[in-house]
């Protein structure tokens, strides 16, 4: 016999009865408590009895604090009046109920699955569930539904499954007795009792439990809200955009994370990583382990700019392209410190600039949907505070461009104006008013030369402002590389003659010619030389070679000059870089060398020892690239 309120699974005619789908997960399992002796004020009519344990379970359900403990003190009690073979408590929250079971040392293990299959049927039924989906297996309920587990011939044996309900709320559970005798009439209104009991204790104690996860919830949203808050004021304290990075990891170690690692991806797309440990991490946890724990979700992020969260005790998101989808198989499990971890990208516009990993040891704090969506929005600020402060350091470097080009103008335009000017004046002030005025052609090449000067200066600014708008105009073509160089030499030989210093090139035979823009690959051999000369000692000497490889020709010009210092060398090729500490020309030549060369493909670079001389390098193609634009 099973005894349950028909009305509770009824569904009147004309409506449909509305399926669910409900997850059944296992709960507490343990031996059914033993009886309590009555009290001491118990009479010894069993109905006052009855009323005693209803006293006794009252009290209990008033107190209600942790479901197991209370439940096997009351179970007890019932055992007192009623001998039970077993008890099964559903109790369902949000979809996914959870199944605990009691049972007599008698019970074995087929009888026991028969009593829980019995019961969660009987619970499909009363919810309107067609079907529950179990942990391990899938249990439907049957059609006619089947009450009853047992034999009809045992009738020493019984069943009763109540509902969890409170007023007209939807069903939130139910409660299987399975008795060693058949319940009768005052039986049943004894556990109906019990269980309209149970079921305001268990409605009030969900009711507090989320009233606590709410409270617990809104001061994590106003510890977030004051995160981000600390964040935006640090933020917006520096324009150092390195400042800037360093800035957020510290301030995440401090709230969110044990561990927080940037990954920056700088120019030339190496990857800068900015490590932030807390203080009270273990020092036995090595930057191998931790490589380890972030290789596979850094990379992800990257591959994919969606954020990833791991959490082993989150379900994975039902969409995996979700951008709060849970991740298990992008970190190593088998890493022991590692309890959570996030990661989010850090983009601008399209542009991905790296990534941001979060990292918890504390079992105590895994990261959540909440978290990760926070991590998104420090991601942003720390985005926008980056951006800002790429503005500010690109207004700062054209401020400093225009005082050096006002510099090179005013410094380098200043002595060929006056050459020019001091002759003019000169002709003028022995000239009458109409007079034709007669000078020396040394004069007028004085003026040529200054002119020139003046004009190479205009040159070099112009393709100085093409080459940092990476749009460097060429008309480029196949040509042999020794008449290249012999050609720059001659063109060099009057300031080599001047200056005491010999000029000579050391080719092989046999060459493969490049393919460049010949006028501009001329501008990087003149400049080359010339800036030998300048640094040449009198009586030293300058020596051009040349050396083929597999897809280049790899050019060195080195002189016997004073050498350059180690700390010049890793700005040498920098735009107006005054060489040895005192500006000879306009500081551009080295600077238009390397954009030219690495226009065509190639690279430029300086060897160098003081007191011995130095020697610059540069390679450029044998062969014309494929698909190559006709401008660089």
């Amino acid at each position: 016999m099973s005894a349950y309120n028909p009305k509770r699974g009824h569904v009147p005619k004309g409506k449909t009865r509305i399926e669910r789908t409900v997850l059944v997960e296992e709960g507490a399992g343990a031996k059914m408590p033993s009886a309590v002796g009555p009290s001491e004020s118990e009479p010894t009519h069993t109905s006052w009895s009855r009323l005693d344990h209803l006293y006794r379970i009252t009290k209990l359900l008033l107190k209600f604090e942790n479901m197991n403990k209370t439940l096997n003190e009351i179970l007890a009690i019932v055992s007192n009046t009623l001998p039970l073979r077993s008890a099964i408590l559903i109790d369902e929250t949000k979809g996914r109920a959870q199944v605990s079971v009691w049972a007599d040392e008698g019970v074995n293990d087929e009888q026991l699955k028969a009593a829980r299959t019995h019961a969660t049927n009987a619970y499909a039924y009363l919810t309107g569930s067609d079907s529950t989906l179990e942990t391990n297996a899938n249990v439907t309920r049957e059609r006619p539904l089947n009450l009853s587990f047992v034999e009809e011939s045992k009738t020493d044996q019984n069943c009763v499954v109540l509902p969890m309900v409170v007023g007209r709320q939807p069903i939130f559970g139910a409660i299987q007795f399975e008795g060693t005798a058949r319940f009768n009439e005052h039986d049943l209104t004894f556990i109906n009792a019990i269980a309209n009991q149970l079921a305001v204790a268990l409605d009030q104690h969900k009711a507090w439990r989320q009233e606590l996860a709410a409270r617990a919830e809104a001061e994590a949203a106003a510890r977030r809200m004051r995160f981000l808050a600390d964040a935006s004021r640090l933020l917006a304290a520096s324009l150092d955009y390195l400042h800037t990075w360093e800035t957020m990891a510290q301030l995440a170690v401090r709230h969110i994370a044990d561990i927080c690692i940037l990954d920056i991806l700088e120019e030339d797309q190496s990857t800068r990583r900015i490590p932030v440990r807390s203080p009270n991490l273990p020092k036995d946890v090595t930057e191998k382990e931790i490589e380890g724990v972030v290789r596979n979700v850094v990379s992800e992020v990257m591959r994919t700019n969606r954020p990833r969260l791991y959490n082993p005790d989150l379900e994975p998101s039902k969409k995996s392209e979700s951008a709060e989808g849970i991740e298990r198989s992008i970190v190593n499990e088998s890493s022991d410190f590692c309890k959570s971890c996030m990661c989010v990208p850090l983009r601008v516009s399209q542009r991905t600039l790296g990534t941001m990993t979060m990292i918890s040891m504390r079992p105590d704090r895994l990261y959540s949907r909440a978290d990760l969506a926070i991590l998104q929005d420090l991601a942003s600020r720390a985005v926008t505070a980056f951006k800002n402060a790429q503005l500010y350091q690109t207004a700062l470097q054209a401020i400093r461009s225009r005082d050096d080009l006002l510099s090179v103008v005013s410094h380098d335009l200043r002595t060929p104006l006056a050459v020019i000017i001091g002759w003019v004046d000169m002709f003028l002030a022995g000239a009458q008013p109409g007079e034709l005025v007669s000078a020396d052609t040394r004069h007028f090449e004085a003026i040529r030369r200054s002119t020139s000067q003046m004009r190479r200066l205009i040159d070099d600014l112009l393709t100085t402002a093409s080459i940092e708008a990476r749009h460097v105009p060429a008309d480029r073509d196949t040509y042999p590389v020794i008449p290249l160089v012999h050609e720059a030499m001659e063109l060099m030989q009057p300031l080599t003659i001047r200056k005491d210093v010999q000029l000579k090139s050391e080719l092989p035979p046999q060459i493969a010619p490049v393919f460049v823009d010949r006028d501009r690959i001329m501008q990087v051999f003149i400049n080359l030389i010339d800036n030998a000369i300048k640094f040449s000692w009198p009586g030293g000497s300058i020596a051009v070679r040349a050396e083929e490889s597999e897809n280049d020709v790899r050019f060195s010009i080195e002189d016997t000059g004073p050498g350059i210092p180690e700390d010049y060398l890793a700005n040498i090729f920098d735009r107006f870089w005054p060489t040895l500490g005192a500006r000879k020309g306009a500081g551009l030549g080295l600077f238009i060398v390397k954009g030219i060369v690495e226009a065509h493909g190639g690279k430029a670079w300086v060897q160098s020892k003081v007191g011995v001389g130095s020697t610059f390098f540069f390679t450029l193609p044998v062969n014309p690239p494929d698909e190559r634009a006709e401008r660089l």
